[in-house]
């Protein structure tokens, strides 16, 4: 410890930087398997666009076929089943834009991917004007006789 204190102190006097040394004026890079240096490209974000694409696909078809057997459940069933639903509806139109920066705004993938967007907001309305609203409101009551 003396030792190195009397060193610094020697350099200090000398005015001298022991970092000030030609070798030090080089970058040596780290081996590499290769012999190379690797580094990484930029990231594919299309790529990872399809996939968060697919998995928002698989939210929507699951919290929208949830919602329909939600409304059945004693109490709370109108408001899961409106819950689902407001689900359902974000993540399908999260799966089109995702899908259209992943593929392409005139991919095939991005028109099916609207069409199924627009088949499951119209789809409500449609099937209470066709009369879904009394099966769905007949089942309910033959639901509660039952439990």
């Amino acid at each position: 410890m003396a030792r190195a204190a009397e060193q610094a102190r020697q350099v200090a006097a000398n005015n001298v930087n022991p970092a000030d040394h030609p070798r030090n004026d080089s970058v040596t890079p780290l081996p590499r398997p290769n012999g190379g240096i690797e580094l990484p490209g930029p990231p594919d974000y299309r790529a990872l666009a399809r996939q968060y694409a697919a998995a928002t696909r698989q939210v929507s078809s699951v919290t929208g076929m949830l919602a329909l057997p939600a409304r059945f459940i004693p109490v709370i069933g109108p408001a899961a089943s409106a819950q689902l639903t407001r689900m359902s509806l974000e993540a399908g139109v999260a799966n089109v834009l995702l899908t259209g920066y992943g593929y392409g705004w005139t991919s095939k993938e991005f028109m099916h991917s609207v069409g199924r967007l627009t088949l499951s907001t119209v789809g409500w309305p449609l099937a209470k004007k066709l009369g879904g609203d009394k099966v769905v409101k007949g089942a309910s009551r033959l639901f509660k006789k039952l439990f």
